[in-house]
C-alpha cells in the first residue's frame, strides 16, 4: 500500500507516528520528571527504499530535525507559562484537536 499524503496517529500517552508516503516518523516521548522528557524520533523507511537509486534518507532527517527542534524551544516556552502563577488555562484552538484530546484523556485518568 502507498500513501499519497501523511496521517499523523496517536497512542495515548507518549507514543506518535506520522505515515508520510516514503517513511513513517516515530517520536517516543520519555518521562524523566516532572519538567522533563525525553524525545526519541525515529525514521522508518521500506527495505526497498535502500536499493532504489538516489536513495539517501538524510533529506527527510534534516527537514524533520530542524522541525522537531523549532517544536521543541516553543514546548520548552510554553512549559514556563504554564508554571507561571499568572498562567490561567484556555481553551485550545480548533487546530489542536489532538493535544485537547490527550488533555482529556490524561484528566480522565486522574479522576478529574
Amino acid at each position: 500500500m502507498r500513501l499519497n499524503h501523511s496521517t499523523l496517529l496517536s497512542a495515548f500517552p507518549n507514543l506518535f507516528l506520522s505515515l508520510f508516503p516514503d517513511y513513517v516518523m516515530v517520536h517516543r516521548l520519555l518521562p524523566q520528571s516532572k519538567s522533563e522528557t525525553q524525545i526519541v524520533c525515529e525514521w522508518l523507511f521500506s527495505p526497498e527504499s535502500f536499493n532504489q537509486t538516489g536513495f539517501n534518507p538524510s533529506d527527510a532527517v534534516r527537514f524533520w530535525d530542524r522541525v522537531n527542534q523549532q517544536d521543541w524551544q516553543v514546548c520548552e516556552l510554553m512549559q514556563a507559562g504554564v508554571s507561571s502563577r499568572a498562567y490561567t488555562p484556555g481553551p485550545y484552538s480548533s487546530a489542536e484537536s489532538l493535544l485537547a484530546q490527550f488533555d482529556r484523556e490524561f484528566l480522565r485518568l486522574m479522576g478529574h
